[in-house]
């Protein structure tokens, strides 16, 4: 899988997309246009490690009817016994990533089921849409089993859709986040990275992590969410 190019991995998400999720899909070069849905994916070239350990993978999805571009995410992929690093990146970015688009445009889908949707109200008490995705973590050593259950109950991404949506009036538009949060082995604080409409904007969150209980464990956690005016 180290030869295919943007194209080539376009073509495995269709085929992807298409066999395994009964989504109807059109490939042109790098982009793949989920035509029922009004969405689209586009690909860049993956980058690979030079010891085939892992991969970066830049996919961006976008609704086409909106002004916006993509939303841009690096999906990661490790090697295991068991996946080859871009099938992972392929599989984490369909499963958690992805969805929250879906759950727009078809909440009843099979991969939208895991999205997690409420309606509220922005600082100004306009109605808006959350959709958060669910949380992908990755254990490097240490960390105890209550630790998921955290994670799932209380994100760092949704504690930034609580301080997006309470401190005052959002854009008239979509707004697409992520928050990327870690532990470091032989650390004591958290690495955050969080990015809204493809901007790093970390510095205005670095303790949205500080609720998980790390421990003496080390890993990463990363969702992703949307906040949508409703209609």
């Amino acid at each position: 899988m180290e030869e295919l190019d943007a194209g080539g991995i376009a073509e495995v998400i269709a085929a992807m997309l298409s066999g395994s999720h009964g989504l109807r899909t059109e490939r042109t070069g790098s982009v793949v246009a989920l035509v029922d849905l009004d969405l689209e994916i586009a690909v860049e070239e993956a980058e690979h490690a030079p010891d085939g350990a892992y991969v970066r993978l830049p996919l961006g999805v976008r609704c086409t009817a909106w002004e916006e571009g993509y939303a841009w995410d690096q999906a990661v992929g490790v090697r295991t016994d068991e996946a080859h690093p871009l099938a992972d990146a392929l599989m984490y970015w369909v499963n958690n990533v992805l969805p929250v688009f879906i759950a727009i445009q078809q909440p009843d889908h099979s991969l939208a089921e895991a999205v997690f949707h409420q309606l509220g109200a922005d600082g100004e008490g306009r109605p808006t849409e959350l959709f958060a995705g669910p949380v992908d973590w990755r254990d490097f050593g240490g960390i105890e089993g209550g630790f998921a259950d955290v994670a799932r109950e209380r994100p760092p991404t949704l504690v930034v859709a609580e301080r997006l949506m309470s401190e005052g009036q959002l854009p008239n538009r979509p707004v697409w986040f992520y928050s990327l949060c870690g532990r470091t082995s032989g650390e004591n604080d958290d690495t955050v990275e969080v990015v809204l409409n493809n901007n790093d904007v970390s510095g205005h969150f670095v303790d949205v992590a500080e609720h998980l209980p790390w421990g003496t464990g080390h890993g990463t956690v990363k969702s992703w969410a949307l906040l949508v005016p409703a209609a």
